[in-house]
């Protein structure tokens, strides 16, 4: 972690572009727009747009888990 540099921005930073998917982070394809601190205007990470194909298998990961 950066010096100044709180536990949430440390995780931002380190995921920034990222998919919770399958109790797992996973790099997105898709689009990404960035996260800024509003009182500073700093860009403290991005966040990710799935495909079509991240989110049905996000979706096909939620459905095995409600069978289980």
């Amino acid at each position: 972690m950066s010096a100044g540099q709180t536990p949430l921005q440390h995780t931002l930073r380190e995921r920034s572009g990222h998919l919770w998917i399958a109790n797992e982070y996973v790099a997105s394809s898709g689009k990404r727009t960035a996260v800024s601190n509003p009182a500073t205007g700093e860009t403290i990470g991005e966040f990710a747009h799935a495909t079509a194909a991240e989110v049905d298998a996000a979706v096909a990961v939620a459905n095995r888990a409600q069978r289980e």
